[in-house]
């Protein structure tokens, strides 16, 4: 028995409790944030049910830096109906879109897939910020703001080693990756199996760039992004790769490998946009992903702080 895992996950669940409790306030707080038509900025996130309080410090965090048209929410099948009115009260003008309304035969079903695939038809129309619900804004995001001025994508980088690599240049790291796993007769992650095909795969269609990113925040410029692009994509990989392609994180690939072949994309500058296990006082905006997220007190804390700036 691994005691230490145990006593991990016992802490995480405490921390989770703690959590909810101390920042049950955000449910008090009044509607924050400009919208205005003339913004052609949506506000997007997939949401369930055990992330509605998270969300809500999320989207307030976000919306007090920028003026949007309209907050739209892609609903887990969990997300109820008190849940729904009680986001309304909270934000001027939500759109709620039914996860199950986004699905295709041609790409896999969960796995955020019917985020990306909402997002693609949204695009036609308005510039999207896809945002998780783990997410705080602690300073103005200049740099997103500027990329919304001129209509970039933007995407958030984690490793800099990996930013608008070439193609080719991509997949011989990946194919290294997996040569590599095959000696060891370890079990080869999905990413780099993936990342491995680019070439064969990806390029023609033409995509000739890749950068290594968390799809938990990114931006999709009006018109960059179409439902074609998603379907065509999938069903190149889904062809080389059968059912391993349907596996949690084949999305946010597919994300970051069209956003990396924009006309212009900004990659976050990592050292103030980045997961919250690289902290510094210097985050603008932090990523507060599963396997950080209530492992220690620190979401806690900046989450706390959040609501008092909300409050003022």
């Amino acid at each position: 028995m691994n005691i230490k895992y145990y006593l991990e996950k016992a802490k995480g669940k405490v921390i989770r409790s703690i959590f909810h409790y101390q920042t049950k306030g955000v449910y008090t707080l009044e509607s924050v944030g400009e919208f205005t038509e003339a913004s052609p900025v949506v506000l997007l996130s997939m949401l369930q049910e055990s992330d509605v309080q998270m969300y809500l410090l999320a989207v307030k965090s976000m919306l007090r830096y920028l003026p949007i048209n309209k907050v739209v929410i892609v609903c887990d099948p969990s997300l109820t109906s008190d849940s729904k009115t009680m986001i309304q009260k909270h934000l001027q003008k939500v759109e709620f879109l039914d996860a199950q309304d986004y699905r295709h035969e041609k790409i896999p079903s969960g796995g955020c897939w019917e985020r990306l695939y909402a997002i693609s038809h949204l695009t036609s129309q308005y510039y999207v910020i896809q945002m998780d619900a783990d997410i705080l804004v602690m300073k103005s995001p200049e740099e997103v703001i500027v990329s919304i001025q001129k209509n970039n994508a933007f995407i958030l980088g984690t490793e800099p080693e990996f930013i608008q690599l070439p193609v080719d240049e991509m997949t011989k790291i990946a194919k290294q990756w997996v040569k590599d796993a095959t000696v060891k007769n370890e079990k080869i992650h999905i990413q780099k199996l993936i990342e491995s095909n680019i070439s064969s795969l990806a390029k023609p269609l033409g995509y000739h760039f890749y950068t290594r990113g968390c799809a938990g925040f990114a931006g999709f410029s009006q018109g960059g992004l179409t439902p074609e692009c998603i379907l065509n994509l999938s069903e190149a990989f889904y062809t080389e790769l059968g059912e391993q392609w349907r596996s949690w994180g084949t999305e946010q690939f597919v994300s970051n490998l069209i956003l990396s072949n924009q006309d212009s994309v900004t990659v976050l500058p990592i050292e103030t946009y980045n997961s919250s296990n690289h902290y510094t006082e210097d985050f603008i905006v932090a990523h507060f992903i599963g396997t950080y997220r209530f492992a220690s007190f620190q979401y806690l804390n900046l989450a706390q702080k959040m609501l008092k700036e909300l409050t003022k």
